[in-house]
């Protein structure tokens, strides 16, 4: 059986006022190309990360090498002694001060005799002695003070600020698998600014 193949004409035959070039260009498929707005959201979004990452790491060098230098200190408020100022979970801030500047109403840390942890209680009492100072404290919540004791020493921790409910996250990093997840996080965040860097690139290449 013979097979006939039939050959369909050109577009172009009896048609002089279109030419090849112009058809072929009405025939090209064109992609649109990504909204210059949703570049510049991703660009921010990384900047923005980037700000925020690069922040958190300089604030928390800077609060390490004064912690370590003893320009400061900080602990966990335990008990409700200092209520209502001072709540348990808050976190106090003190810096060294001189034994001989200590002023009655003053917070200052200290680990009283019979203590096994340091406490944040208020100045009742202060004498300054030529063999050093003897002190008293009272917790504002409490009705009886601590007995007198004479500080040893030149210098004491006053209290001078308080970060409400922050000493529940210092002691959950004492804790080894909550320093762990710490650092797996920090690691997350350090994956995730390269590969924002590296994708804001590309789309800026583009």
């Amino acid at each position: 059986m013979d097979t006939t193949l039939d050959i369909l004409p050109s577009p172009f035959e009896g048609q002089s006022s279109v030419s090849q070039d112009d058809y072929y260009d009405s025939c090209t498929l064109r992609i649109p190309s990504m909204p210059v707005a949703s570049k510049h959201k991703r660009s921010r979004l990384a900047k923005l990360i980037n700000f925020a990452f690069y922040a958190c790491l300089i604030l928390c060098s800077a609060v390490a090498i004064l912690h370590h230098l003893r320009l400061f200190t900080v602990d966990t408020v335990l008990t409700g002694s200092m209520r209502p100022g001072i709540q348990p979970g808050d976190m106090v801030i003190a810096t060294p001060t001189s034994t001989s500047s200590l002023r009655v109403g003053q917070i200052i840390l200290y680990e009283p005799p019979g203590y096994k942890a340091p406490i944040s209680h208020r100045l009742v009492f202060v004498h300054q002695t030529a063999s050093g100072v003897i002190i008293q404290t009272k917790g504002d919540a409490n009705n009886i003070p601590e007995q007198k004791v004479k500080l040893v020493g030149k210098t004491a921790w006053v209290v001078d600020g308080v970060i409400p409910h922050f000493g529940y996250v210092a002691m959950l990093f004492k804790e080894k698998n909550a320093r762990l997840l710490f650092l797996l996080i920090v690691g997350f965040m350090i994956i995730t600014i390269g590969l924002s860097a590296i994708w804001s690139k590309g789309n800026n290449a583009d």
